[in-house]
Protein backbone atom coordinates (compact mmCIF):
# COMPACT_ATOMS: atom_id res chain seq x y z
CA UNK A 1 0.00 0.00 0.00
CA UNK A 2 2.73 2.08 0.97
CA UNK A 3 5.02 1.32 -2.62
CA UNK A 4 1.58 2.42 -4.47
CA UNK A 5 1.12 5.70 -2.47
CA UNK A 6 5.24 6.62 -3.31
CA UNK A 7 4.33 5.89 -6.71
CA UNK A 8 1.53 7.72 -6.76
CA UNK A 9 3.63 10.63 -5.54
CA UNK A 10 6.32 10.29 -7.77
CA UNK A 11 4.04 10.22 -10.79
CA UNK A 12 2.36 13.36 -9.85
CA UNK A 13 5.91 14.98 -8.95
CA UNK A 14 6.88 14.14 -12.95
CA UNK A 15 3.58 15.94 -14.18
CA UNK A 16 3.47 18.85 -12.27
CA UNK A 17 7.71 18.90 -13.22
CA UNK A 18 6.29 18.40 -17.04
CA UNK A 19 3.71 21.16 -16.44
CA UNK A 20 6.25 23.41 -14.79
CA UNK A 21 8.38 22.88 -17.95
CA UNK A 22 5.85 23.58 -20.47
CA UNK A 23 4.97 26.86 -18.69
CA UNK A 24 8.56 28.12 -19.09
CA UNK A 25 8.92 27.06 -23.02
CA UNK A 26 5.40 28.60 -23.87
CA UNK A 27 6.89 32.03 -21.54
CA UNK A 28 10.16 31.73 -23.37
CA UNK A 29 8.50 31.44 -26.95
CA UNK A 30 6.62 34.67 -25.85
CA UNK A 31 10.02 36.39 -25.40
CA UNK A 32 11.45 34.69 -28.89
CA UNK A 33 8.55 35.90 -30.73
CA UNK A 34 8.99 39.84 -29.50
CA UNK A 35 12.26 39.68 -30.42
CA UNK A 36 12.04 38.25 -33.82
CA UNK A 37 9.10 40.49 -34.48
CA UNK A 38 10.94 43.73 -33.91
CA UNK A 39 13.59 42.42 -35.43
CA UNK A 40 11.54 41.41 -38.59
CA UNK A 41 12.23 44.13 -41.85
CA UNK A 42 9.69 43.91 -44.12
CA UNK A 43 11.30 45.71 -47.45
CA UNK A 44 9.53 43.12 -50.31
CA UNK A 45 7.31 40.82 -51.19
CA UNK A 46 9.47 37.76 -50.09
CA UNK A 47 9.28 39.30 -46.33
CA UNK A 48 6.03 40.69 -46.82
CA UNK A 49 4.57 36.52 -47.61
CA UNK A 50 7.56 35.74 -44.23
CA UNK A 51 5.53 38.33 -41.96
CA UNK A 52 2.63 37.06 -43.08
CA UNK A 53 3.12 33.29 -42.20
CA UNK A 54 4.54 34.88 -38.95
CA UNK A 55 1.50 36.33 -38.30
CA UNK A 56 -0.20 32.63 -38.95
CA UNK A 57 2.94 30.88 -36.80
CA UNK A 58 1.86 33.86 -33.60
CA UNK A 59 -1.83 32.76 -33.74
CA UNK A 60 -1.29 29.35 -33.08
CA UNK A 61 0.93 30.22 -30.31
CA UNK A 62 -1.42 32.21 -28.85
CA UNK A 63 -4.15 29.10 -29.21
CA UNK A 64 -1.05 27.34 -26.98
CA UNK A 65 -1.16 29.58 -24.66
CA UNK A 66 -4.97 29.20 -24.15
CA UNK A 67 -5.19 25.68 -24.49
CA UNK A 68 -2.40 25.69 -21.23
CA UNK A 69 -4.12 27.84 -19.14
CA UNK A 70 -7.69 26.66 -19.84
CA UNK A 71 -8.34 23.64 -17.62
CA UNK A 72 -6.46 26.23 -14.55
CA UNK A 73 -8.73 29.33 -15.14
CA UNK A 74 -12.08 27.15 -15.48
CA UNK A 75 -10.70 25.42 -12.01
CA UNK A 76 -10.01 28.75 -10.67
CA UNK A 77 -13.50 30.25 -12.04
CA UNK A 78 -15.44 27.01 -10.39
CA UNK A 79 -13.48 27.80 -7.06
CA UNK A 80 -14.35 31.10 -6.80
CA UNK A 81 -17.84 30.72 -8.01
CA UNK A 82 -18.52 27.98 -5.09
CA UNK A 83 -16.66 30.81 -2.54
CA UNK A 84 -19.20 33.41 -4.15
CA UNK A 85 -22.19 31.25 -3.66
CA UNK A 86 -21.10 30.04 -0.10
CA UNK A 87 -20.75 33.94 1.32
CA UNK A 88 -24.02 34.62 -0.80
CA UNK A 89 -25.55 31.76 1.57
CA UNK A 90 -24.43 33.18 4.52
CA UNK A 91 -25.25 36.90 3.98
CA UNK A 92 -28.47 36.51 2.41
CA UNK A 93 -30.35 35.58 6.18
CA UNK A 94 -28.34 38.89 7.26
CA UNK A 95 -29.41 41.27 4.23
CA UNK A 96 -33.13 39.68 4.82
CA UNK A 97 -32.89 40.94 8.41
CA UNK A 98 -31.19 43.54 8.11
CA UNK A 99 -34.05 45.08 5.51
CA UNK A 100 -36.34 43.46 7.60
CA UNK A 101 -35.33 46.00 10.85
CA UNK A 102 -34.58 48.98 8.65
CA UNK A 103 -38.61 48.66 7.31
CA UNK A 104 -39.94 48.35 10.16
CA UNK A 105 -37.26 51.47 11.69
CA UNK A 106 -38.81 53.18 8.60
CA UNK A 107 -42.41 52.77 8.61
CA UNK A 108 -42.20 53.70 12.88
CA UNK A 109 -40.24 56.79 11.85
CA UNK A 110 -42.73 58.13 9.29
CA UNK A 111 -45.57 57.21 11.90
CA UNK A 112 -43.91 58.94 14.90
CA UNK A 113 -43.37 61.95 12.67
CA UNK A 114 -46.89 62.15 10.78
CA UNK A 115 -48.48 61.68 14.74
CA UNK A 116 -46.17 65.05 15.86
CA UNK A 117 -47.21 66.74 13.19
CA UNK A 118 -50.82 65.93 14.12
CA UNK A 119 -50.42 66.78 17.48
CA UNK A 120 -48.84 70.27 16.36
CA UNK A 121 -51.76 70.74 14.33
CA UNK A 122 -53.63 70.09 16.80
CA UNK A 123 -52.69 72.65 19.65
CA UNK A 124 -52.06 75.26 16.73
CA UNK A 125 -55.99 74.76 16.67
CA UNK A 126 -56.83 74.84 19.79
CA UNK A 127 -54.50 77.94 20.45
CA UNK A 128 -56.41 79.41 17.48
CA UNK A 129 -59.78 78.33 18.72
CA UNK A 130 -58.91 79.93 22.59
CA UNK A 131 -58.06 83.51 21.10
CA UNK A 132 -61.06 83.38 19.09
CA UNK A 133 -62.80 82.32 22.32
CA UNK A 134 -61.75 85.30 23.98
CA UNK A 135 -62.13 88.14 21.20
CA UNK A 136 -65.48 86.85 20.67
CA UNK A 137 -65.70 87.28 24.83
CA UNK A 138 -64.30 90.95 24.38
CA UNK A 139 -66.72 91.99 22.04
CA UNK A 140 -69.54 90.61 24.31
CA UNK A 141 -67.87 92.42 26.80
CA UNK A 142 -68.14 95.76 25.19
CA UNK A 143 -71.54 95.42 23.97
CA UNK A 144 -72.32 94.89 27.70
CA UNK A 145 -70.59 97.89 28.65
CA UNK A 146 -67.46 96.18 30.64
CA UNK A 147 -64.43 98.36 29.14
CA UNK A 148 -62.55 96.79 32.02
CA UNK A 149 -63.72 92.91 30.61
CA UNK A 150 -63.43 93.85 26.93
CA UNK A 151 -59.37 94.97 27.45
CA UNK A 152 -58.76 91.81 29.31
CA UNK A 153 -60.35 89.55 26.87
CA UNK A 154 -58.32 91.38 24.17
CA UNK A 155 -54.97 91.06 26.30
CA UNK A 156 -55.45 87.66 27.07
CA UNK A 157 -56.49 86.99 23.16
CA UNK A 158 -52.82 88.95 22.24
CA UNK A 159 -50.80 86.98 24.66
CA UNK A 160 -52.35 83.81 22.93
CA UNK A 161 -51.70 85.04 19.56
CA UNK A 162 -48.15 85.73 20.25
CA UNK A 163 -47.65 81.99 22.14
CA UNK A 164 -45.11 80.24 20.12
CA UNK A 165 -46.85 76.77 18.95
CA UNK A 166 -46.52 73.97 21.45
CA UNK A 167 -43.55 71.77 19.66
CA UNK A 168 -44.25 67.73 20.21
CA UNK A 169 -40.91 65.84 20.28
CA UNK A 170 -40.11 63.75 16.88
CA UNK A 171 -39.15 60.08 17.44
CA UNK A 172 -36.11 59.45 19.34
CA UNK A 173 -32.51 59.69 17.33
CA UNK A 174 -29.81 56.66 17.85
CA UNK A 175 -26.61 56.49 17.91
CA UNK A 176 -24.74 54.94 14.60
CA UNK A 177 -28.44 55.49 12.99
CA UNK A 178 -29.52 58.00 10.58
CA UNK A 179 -32.14 59.23 7.88
CA UNK A 180 -32.02 61.10 4.58
CA UNK A 181 -34.35 61.56 2.13
CA UNK A 182 -33.20 60.74 -1.83
CA UNK A 183 -35.47 60.73 -4.91
CA UNK A 184 -36.10 58.08 -6.79
CA UNK A 185 -37.94 57.17 -10.52
CA UNK A 186 -39.79 54.58 -11.76
CA UNK A 187 -41.27 53.65 -15.27
CA UNK A 188 -45.17 54.33 -15.81
CA UNK A 189 -45.14 53.79 -18.84
CA UNK A 190 -41.78 52.85 -21.41
CA UNK A 191 -43.36 53.80 -24.41
CA UNK A 192 -43.64 57.35 -23.10
CA UNK A 193 -40.04 57.54 -22.08
CA UNK A 194 -38.16 60.16 -24.53
CA UNK A 195 -34.25 59.89 -25.87
CA UNK A 196 -33.43 62.96 -24.18
CA UNK A 197 -34.80 64.76 -21.01
CA UNK A 198 -32.50 67.63 -19.81
CA UNK A 199 -30.00 67.19 -21.82
CA UNK A 200 -29.32 64.10 -20.74
CA UNK A 201 -29.57 60.47 -22.87
CA UNK A 202 -31.69 58.18 -21.03
CA UNK A 203 -31.75 56.05 -23.48
CA UNK A 204 -28.48 53.47 -24.76
CA UNK A 205 -27.11 54.07 -28.19
CA UNK A 206 -28.17 50.83 -30.19
CA UNK A 207 -24.61 50.37 -31.10
CA UNK A 208 -24.59 46.86 -32.62
CA UNK A 209 -27.78 48.68 -35.31
CA UNK A 210 -25.38 51.27 -35.97
CA UNK A 211 -22.70 49.19 -37.10
CA UNK A 212 -25.27 47.23 -39.70
CA UNK A 213 -26.53 50.36 -40.78
CA UNK A 214 -22.09 51.35 -40.99
CA UNK A 215 -21.82 47.78 -42.81
CA UNK A 216 -24.36 48.61 -45.43
CA UNK A 217 -24.39 51.80 -45.89
CA UNK A 218 -21.09 51.98 -46.82
CA UNK A 219 -20.65 55.80 -45.77
CA UNK A 220 -23.66 56.81 -47.42
CA UNK A 221 -26.08 57.59 -44.67
CA UNK A 222 -25.65 60.75 -42.93
CA UNK A 223 -26.86 60.20 -38.87
CA UNK A 224 -26.72 63.36 -36.89
CA UNK A 225 -24.18 63.14 -34.40
CA UNK A 226 -22.75 59.80 -35.63
CA UNK A 227 -19.67 59.68 -38.13
CA UNK A 228 -19.13 56.37 -40.69
CA UNK A 229 -15.85 55.75 -41.60
CA UNK A 230 -13.72 53.23 -43.41
CA UNK A 231 -10.85 51.70 -41.38
CA UNK A 232 -8.70 48.83 -42.57
CA UNK A 233 -8.62 45.39 -40.30
CA UNK A 234 -5.96 43.18 -40.50
CA UNK A 235 -7.31 39.46 -40.25
CA UNK A 236 -4.88 36.50 -39.23
CA UNK A 237 -6.52 32.78 -40.06
CA UNK A 238 -5.54 30.66 -37.36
Amino acid sequence: MNEISQAELMQGEVVEQEEQGLENQLAAVGVNTVKDANELVINDAASHKLAADFLIEIKKRMKAVTDYWKEPKEAAKAAHQKIVNLEKAMMNPLSDAEATIKQKMVAYQAAAEKARKAAEAEAARLQREERERMLAQAVKAEAAGDTVGAEVNLAMAAIVEDMAPPIVAAAPKVDGISTRKVWKARVIDPMLVPIMANGFEIRPVDMKMLQSIATTGKGKVSIPGVEFYEDTVLAVRG
